[in-house]
């Protein structure tokens, strides 16, 4: 069975749900600054940036599990960054239990990459964005 039925009780697991979806946003904030740095300077970089979407969205188990996948490719889901996010939801919103601490660490230890990087590139770069803009 590939879906739980819609009204499954609500569990104590929703209460990790707010340090989920900021550790989210923070890794998409930072890719975001990223992404814009590099779009000031190269104005292709957005078209690319679209098509890396598509691909990576289908590379990442949002709707399938990684169960689906075989034992033997699972370890590969884990070079995914966006993978412990995803990770994350299902355990809290599909299963209803708390995640594991090792994947509660290793998404915020990407997060704060992500945003690091990103903050870091668009400190780098600020004073000649606004003369690219």
């Amino acid at each position: 069975m590939l879906l739980k039925p819609l009204g499954a009780p609500l569990s104590w697991a929703l209460l990790s749900l707010p340090a989920a979806i900021l550790m989210f946003a923070s890794f998409a904030l930072g890719l975001g600054l990223i992404v814009a740095t590099m779009n000031t300077f190269y104005r292709d970089c957005g078209h690319l940036v679209m098509v890396f979407l598509q691909a990576w969205y289908f590379a990442t188990p949002i709707i399938y599990y990684a169960t689906n996948i075989a034992e033997s490719s699972r370890w590969r889901l884990w070079l995914n960054p966006a993978y412990p996010f995803i990770k994350l939801f299902q355990d809290i919103i599909y299963d209803g239990h708390w995640p594991g601490a090792s994947t509660f660490l290793v998404a915020a230890g990407i997060a704060a990459v992500s945003l690091g990087v990103g903050y870091a590139a668009f400190k780098c770069y600020e004073d000649k964005l606004v003369f690219r803009l």
